[in-house]
């Protein structure tokens, strides 16, 4: 497999996944600026949408958005965990918060905030959006290790990615606790600690 990435984007959940379930792939870094690929080429000819990440397996089958890219690494190896069985009301749990992140802070919120495009006004609103999904991830996240279930899931590799961006715009976390414990304990596991590490070692 080929996982294409720019650095601390959200292909750093695919990263985490493939770290935490033991698979490997070789990582192509892209410029999403201009979409160069650093060994060659454009993005723009692997996938039209030329965003990250992109996923191409070894039957030449590209996967494209990161929540569909998420589920397919974690069925691909189901021990691992990341992704509870088809058809358990675990899984779908689990595929609700991943839902979430994706829209509701992920879209709504990151999305517009380094976005070049995007007008202050715009990231000004965008950034207001953000304090009340911590705090419902707060109140949820009261008593628990992670976002669905007793053992780390791809929803929590999405949400370890979003929650690092969280302290790169400069939000302290000292407002919604259980966030910040959440937070230290998913950024200390050793998968997201070396995924972390090897991407903003490239920025």
């Amino acid at each position: 497999m080929e996982l294409y990435f720019s650095p601390m984007a959200c292909s750093l959940a695919s990263r985490i996944s493939l770290y935490e379930s033991g698979q490997s792939a070789t990582f192509k870094r892209v410029q999403l600026s201009d979409k160069a690929i650093a060994s060659g080429g454009s993005l723009l000819d692997i996938s039209a949408k030329g965003q990250v990440p992109v996923l191409v397996l070894d039957d030449g089958t590209v996967l494209t958005e990161g929540p569909a890219v998420l589920q397919y690494l974690a069925d691909r190896q189901p021990d691992s965990g990341l992704l509870p069985p088809v058809g358990t009301t675990e899984r779908y749990q689990v595929l609700s918060w991943l839902n979430y992140v994706g829209t509701e802070i992920h879209k709504l919120v990151f999305w517009h905030l380094f976005s070049p495009d995007t007008s202050p006004e715009a990231k000004a609103f965008a950034r207001s959006k953000l304090p009340a999904k911590l705090t419902h991830l707060d109140r949820h996240l009261a008593g628990r290790r992670f976002l669905a279930g007793d053992r780390f899931t791809v929803a929590d590799a999405y949400l370890a990615w979003a929650l690092a961006l969280v302290r790169r715009i400069g939000v302290d976390l000292a407002g919604w606790p259980n966030v910040a414990t959440y937070a230290g304990n998913i950024h200390s596991r050793p998968a997201v600690a070396r995924a972390m590490s090897d991407e903003a070692a490239m920025m």
